[in-house]
């Protein structure tokens, strides 16, 4: 299948599960860091953002926030810049029930994307939930390991975002493996890094950023500037939006990945 090919077929299976987007404007209204950004804001903004692809895409993915860095732009992946670090002791429990409320959601989002939009018949084993966990775990805690980089000067900034982006590169098919062939975590880890050295990967990587940068403009327009009433609007058509891109990624990770795994 051409790369695309893989978004074309995307929104005949987004069709068959609109209802899924609620997921993604629910998300998207639970970054409340990013709202409260938003909110604050005085003036007019405007800019482009890129995202990597991810299994519950929101409005944040698509939006560059006025006024520096550090907002929650993306629930389960917090990053707290004001916060003392002694009272991220407190917040540890939160985190973690969190993260295994972003696992249980996308292990449910990726289950009926599978079966009701493709039509597959699939078997994964509620325990995969926990594997789901693990991977989102290990990506909140290589943000917070890194994330000292952000505060030290512009080039160590530089040198984290390419870090990230190397990463997420790397392992973001690890979840759509892991409930598409009932694998594990660390299989499904080693699974992903193998896909991400295929051209057809790459290709449409580079084409889903694409994707982002050109709609970016637009949702930044909205949500910045529309305040708390384009905070709905731009969560309602992100929601769509990403669905279709979710839908997309399944379609290619699938369709690559059963070449090794079956």
């Amino acid at each position: 299948m051409k790369i695309i090919d893989y978004f074309k077929e995307g929104f005949n299976v987004m069709g068959k599960v609109v209802f899924l987007c609620i997921i993604n404007i629910v998300f998207s209204l639970l970054s409340p860091d990013a709202i409260d950004k938003v909110l604050k804001f005085r003036g007019f903004h405007i800019g482009v953002k890129f995202n990597l692809p991810t299994v519950i895409v929101e409005l944040w993915d698509f939006v560059s926030l006025p006024q520096g860095i550090g907002a929650v732009t993306k629930i389960g992946f917090p990053v707290i810049s004001h916060i003392p670090v002694i009272f991220l002791v407190v917040l540890i429990p939160l985190l973690i029930l969190t993260l295994l409320i972003v696992a249980l959601v996308s292990f449910i989002y990726l289950r009926i994307l599978m079966t009701r939009g493709l039509g597959l018949n699939i078997t994964t084993r509620a325990s995969r939930i926990l594997d789901i966990f693990l991977y989102n775990l290990l990506l909140l805690v290589i943000t917070f390991t890194l994330m000292p980089m952000v505060f030290i000067n512009v080039m160590l900034l530089m040198l984290y975002m390419i870090i990230m982006i190397l990463i997420s590169y790397f392992i973001y098919a690890t979840p759509f493996i892991i409930v598409g062939f009932d694998k594990g975590v660390k299989t499904a880890l080693k699974y992903s890094i193998t896909l991400a050295h295929r051209k057809e990967y790459l290709k449409f990587t580079l084409f889903y950023i694409v994707i982002t940068l050109l709609i970016s403009p637009f949702f930044t327009l909205i949500a910045v500037n529309g305040k708390l009433l384009g905070i709905i609007i731009g969560s309602v058509l992100a929601g769509i939006v990403g669905l279709w891109l979710t839908s997309s990624t399944t379609l290619m990770v699938l369709d690559l990945a059963k070449t090794i795994l079956e």
